[in-house]
Formats: structure tokens, sequence, C-alpha cells
């Protein structure tokens, strides 16, 4: 007589269903899983670089005036707007990669979840807290390495370094203008901090402030609305009832 090997697996709620995704099929589920996946990753790796978006500026400039030398540009404009420069290099960087990590990156891969089709609330909450957790630990190993290579890249882009052996006093000079409090640093704490609080559980509302005050207002908007429906609905239920009496 042969051996059966039977797996009993509880049946999830009535809540827990999203009875929208029932009808599709698995390989259609397969195969967004893939693409989706995917184009997250190569996206999500690709905003993360903490120094692209400044390249870009400087590769745009270059391409406008050849004859510009962005580096002399940079410093003369630098020391002359004082607290603006300030604010433009060290605090915008950083006020950007947090409205990046707590306001589009969640977003992004709660809609990249919604968009796999998950047969439950629990599987898409998992999926949810997988890509979470495995990005921004691989940003904590490889963003620092991002950051030195973009740095070098930029400095190496600098017509007055392109010259010396040693690019030390360069790195200084730019470094000076950005200060320590650049990207490269900030976002290696921000998401330690992530890291952490995704073992915690898949309430983004710990994790994203501006999602849990949306969150609140939408829910506050539903419920007003909800009893302006069953005010008017009374008043039309008793209008009707008034009318049949006479």
């Amino acid at each position: 007589a042969g051996v059966h090997r039977w797996r009993a697996d509880h049946a999830p709620p009535p809540s827990g269903v999203l009875w929208d995704n029932v009808g599709v099929s698995a390989s259609d589920r397969a195969a967004r899983l893939l693409c989706i996946n995917g184009g997250v990753t190569l996206g999500l790796l690709f905003v993360s670089s903490p120094l692209a978006l400044f390249s870009f500026v400087n590769d745009v400039a270059r391409t406008l005036n050849p004859e510009m030398d962005s580096w002399d540009e940079w410093v003369r404009w630098a020391t002359g707007h004082g607290y603006l420069a300030g604010f433009i290099f060290q605090f915008l960087p950083n006020l950007l990669v947090v409205l990046m990590i707590y306001v589009l990156i969640p977003l992004v891969m709660e809609r990249a979840t919604r968009a796999e089709k998950h047969l439950t609330r629990s599987g898409a909450l998992r999926s949810l807290v997988s890509k979470e957790f495995w990005y921004f630990l691989v940003n904590l190993l490889l963003l620092l390495a991002f950051g030195k290579a973009a740095l070098s890249a930029t400095v190496q882009q600098v017509r007055q370094c392109q010259w010396k052996v040693e690019a030390d006093a360069c790195e200084q000079r730019f470094l000076s203008i950005l200060g320590d409090s650049f990207v490269a640093t900030s976002a290696m704490s921000i998401c330690g901090f992530l890291v952490t609080c995704s073992t915690l559980g898949p309430a983004w509302e710990l994790l994203a402030f501006f999602s849990w005050v949306g969150t609140t207002v939408k829910r506050r908007a539903a419920a007003a609305k909800a009893r302006r429906r069953n005010a008017a609905r009374n008043r039309g239920s008793g209008g009707d009832g008034g009318g049949g009496g006479r």
C-alpha cells in the first residue's frame, strides 16, 4: 500500500481574499511577478544612486556650453550666495532623499505589489515586506560604493583635476562644497533605520509618515461622505413616508 502525504491549509477569511484577482491565471500571475519585480529592481537601483542627478545636471551643462568650467561656476556661485548655497548643497539633497525614501519608494512598492494580482491580502503584504527588506538591505551594502563611484566619476570631469596624478586635493575641495551631510551619509542612516523598521511588520504607517497622514485624511473624507449620503437618504425616506400618509 502506498503512503499518501496530504497537506491541509487553512482557508483565509472572506475579508482576506482579494476577490478582484480570483480570475487571474497562474501563468499570468507568474509573468506579472517576473516583469514587475524586474522593473522595480532596475528602477529603484537607478534612483538610489546618490549623485546620479547631480552628474546628469553637470553633463547637461557641459553639453550646452562646452567652454564652461562647471567647477569654477559652482565655486563662484556658492561663495557669493552664502545661506542659499548651504540650503541647495546640503539641506535640499537630504530633503530629496527623505521624500524619495519615505514617499516615492513606498508608493512605488505598494502600487507594484497591487499590480501583481495576489489572491490574498497576507500574500500581498508578504510580497510587499520582502521587496522592502531586500531592497533596503542591498542598498545598505551598495549605497556607499555607489556614492564613492559617482563622486570619483564627477571629480574626473572637473577640468582642474584631469591633469593631476593625485586627485585627493580635488576631492577635498569637492567635499568642502557638498559638506559632510550630503546624500551618501544621510541615505546610509535612513536605509539602516528602514531596514530595522521593516523587521517589525508590514505597517507602512510606521515607515512613511506622509503616507499615514494621507491615509488618515482619506479615511475621514470617506466617513464624512458616507454620513452625508446617509443623511440625504434618511431625508428622502422621511419625505416619501410623509407623502404616503396624506
